[in-house]
């Protein structure tokens, strides 16, 4: 199977950032970030009682400074890549195996591997591909005809890791049943 699409420069944005929600930590894990600061406190309260508070506050402006640092950087890199000059809209083309999926565009040669692929995530305009590395890739939904979905959600279901257990439920059910009614 192969699809063709053309990103958008507002596409990109939109992909960028529903690309973001999936791989950006949730809220429970940025609290298990502050248990080294809580520790540090307890281990300056101990050793000396009398410096606690200003061992503490010089530690936490410390730690706030190193995490604006971080966010400008993110922000940074986040404008870099949305106002860079191979931002051209080129042609995208995504090679849909049995072995994974190959994206070429110009100058782009990417190969995905179902078992590097970590999850499969559909929104209301992606389907958003996650790897170990890290690194990811989006398929518009728009690229896709209504066989062409169908079939692409069965190979996702039989070959991701994760089976499209991301993928929304209802469309799934759907593909499922038209698989199950032709295998009967």
């Amino acid at each position: 199977m192969t699809i063709t699409f053309t990103m958008t420069p507002g596409e990109a944005a939109h992909a960028s950032a529903a690309y973001s929600k999936v791989v950006m930590p949730k809220r429970s894990q940025a609290a298990l970030s502050m248990v080294p600061y809580v520790f540090v406190a307890a281990v300056v309260y101990v050793v000396d009682r009398h410096m606690w508070y200003a061992g503490v506050v010089a530690f936490g402006m410390a730690a706030a400074l190193r995490e604006l640092l971080r966010a400008r950087m993110q922000y940074k890199r986040v404008i870099e890549a949305l106002t860079g000059p191979e931002l051209t809209p080129q042609p995208t083309t995504v090679d849909v195996s049995q072995d994974g999926l190959r994206f070429t565009s110009a100058g782009v040669d990417m190969h995905f591997s179902w078992s590097a692929i970590v999850r499969v995530v559909e929104d209301s305009r992606f389907f958003l591909f996650t790897s170990h590395a890290g690194d990811g890739q989006t398929i518009p939904k728009r690229a896709l005809s209504l066989v062409e979905d169908r079939q692409f959600r069965q190979i996702v279901i039989e070959r991701s890791p994760d089976h499209g257990a991301s993928l929304r439920p209802e469309l799934t059910a759907a593909v499922n049943t038209v698989v199950g009614a032709a295998a009967a």
